[in-house]
Formats: structure tokens, sequence, C-alpha cells
């Protein structure tokens, strides 16, 4: 049988802080997560400090690069990389749902789907927006602003943006942290679909 690629791999990897002596932020031999991630699990990590969360989420998504130790995504090292071309490999690579959102206030829910895919040259970025929202039940609203959407409402949008570019790993941060029981819910059925459909994501938590 062959070996699936690795969309993720953290090895050995530590990350120094000021605050503290040093912050370990791999597998830890497996209690919360695997630390090779293949394709198609979904992959909860629970860490009981918010500094070790931060940092696994940065160096996943190939933000900020540890101080010992390698990562590896899609089979890339991006701390090898130039910035620029960093950059590049992740957004075409890594999709991004954060806890609150950033969602750029003086654009349009349509707006901001397609702004993140500008610089990558995506066929028919603007049918597969249409579909996501329709997905999310957000077409009626794609021409309002941020601030006229509800909570659930507004990370639903926020998850639209991150698999519009249908990136290989989808790394959320706590997604369903300011969120009902129902839109929770909600959330975590489309990312376990995506899942399903062939690609990884890793979700974040730092409540066990």
């Amino acid at each position: 049988m062959p070996s699936m690629k690795k969309i993720l791999l953290l090895a050995r990897v530590v990350r120094r802080h000021q605050a503290i002596r040093w912050c370990q932020c791999h597998h830890r031999r497996g209690r919360w997560c695997r630390p090779c991630l293949e394709p198609r699990p979904v992959c909860r990590a629970a860490w009981p400090q918010r500094l070790w969360k931060v940092y696994l989420d940065a160096q996943a998504g190939s933000l900020l690069g540890p101080n010992s130790g390698s990562v590896t995504i899609c089979g890339q090292r991006p701390y090898e990389l130039s910035s620029e071309a960093r950059a590049a490999f992740r957004a075409r690579h890594v999709g991004f749902v954060f806890q609150r959102f950033h969602l750029i206030p003086y654009l349009r829910v349509l707006e901001n789907l397609l702004t993140p895919t500008l610089a990558l040259g995506i066929d028919h970025a603007e049918q597969r927006a249409a579909e996501l929202l329709e997905q999310f039940g957000l077409s009626q609203r794609k021409n309002h602003r941020p601030e006229a959407l509800s909570v659930g409402k507004q990370q639903r949008v926020a998850l639209a943006r991150a698999l519009l570019p249908k990136p290989e790993l989808v790394l959320a941060d706590e997604p369903t942290g300011n969120l009902d029981e129902a839109n929770s819910t909600a959330v975590l059925d489309v990312l376990a679909s995506y899942a399903a459909s062939g690609h990884t994501v890793l979700m974040v938590n730092h409540d066990p």
C-alpha cells in the first residue's frame, strides 16, 4: 500500500519566549496531537496554556518560525523560503479560520471573500464564492458589511473565505469560541465535510 502524502509535519519543534524558559510546541508524545498529519483527518489539538496554542497555530501556518526543529507543509519547508515566497506559499496552501473572524469592516461580504484571492489568479473565483455563500446560507447577505451580520454569520463568512482557494491545510483557531451551540455545530459540520473531501483540518483549542 503506497504511503500517503504528509500534509503537516512538525519535527522536534521548539519555540522560546521571553516570559518562559522554553515552549515545546510539537506533539508532546501524541498526548494531544499527532505530529504528522496525512490527508483527510480532522485533528483537534488542546493546549492547557494559550501561549502554546498560539505558537502551534503560527508555526503550522508558516507565520512564525521555530528556534529549532523543522516544519514541513505539503512537502515544503516554508521557513527555508524567503518571506515573499513563504507568503505566496501560505496563501496557496493554508487557510486560516480565526476566532475573531478578522473580516475587513469596510468591505461587503462578497468582497471579503474575493480580496485574498486577487493575487492568486484563481479561476472562477466569483463563481466559487457564490457557491460557498449559497452553501452557508449567506447569498442574501453578500452585499452587507460585517457590522450588519450576526456573530454566527460573520464566522461563516470567515470560514467561506478560508475555504475558497481550496487549501490542502486549514488551521482553525477556536472557530466556535464565540458561537452558540447551533452555530458551533454548523461550523464543525462544514470543517468535517471539508476534511472528508480530501483535505486536512487542524483545530486548535486551549481548553481540553
